[in-house]
């Protein structure tokens, strides 16, 4: 169940990149690329065996898209 938890972490963390890579104005190619290099980075290899690590990291991209919703954010 660990590993599974774990790749489901790493696959949320890739989307929450792409995601971010395109909200940021890259075209989809990149943001693919983007993706990739988060998910197959040393981080990600690193803290798959360290457990919270990576499910924190995971979140991080997701952080961000949230912050940038809220700083386009004009008001009510």
């Amino acid at each position: 169940m660990v590993t599974w938890q774990a790749f489901g972490h790493l696959v949320w963390g890739t989307v929450g990149m792409v995601v971010l890579a395109r909200r940021l104005g890259l075209p989809a190619v990149a943001a693919g690329i983007t993706g990739l290099a988060w998910g197959l980075s040393g981080y990600t290899t690193a803290a798959w065996t360290t457990g919270l690590l990576l499910s924190a990291g995971a979140w991080l991209p997701w952080v961000a898209v949230g912050f940038i919703a809220l700083a386009r954010h004009d008001g009510p």
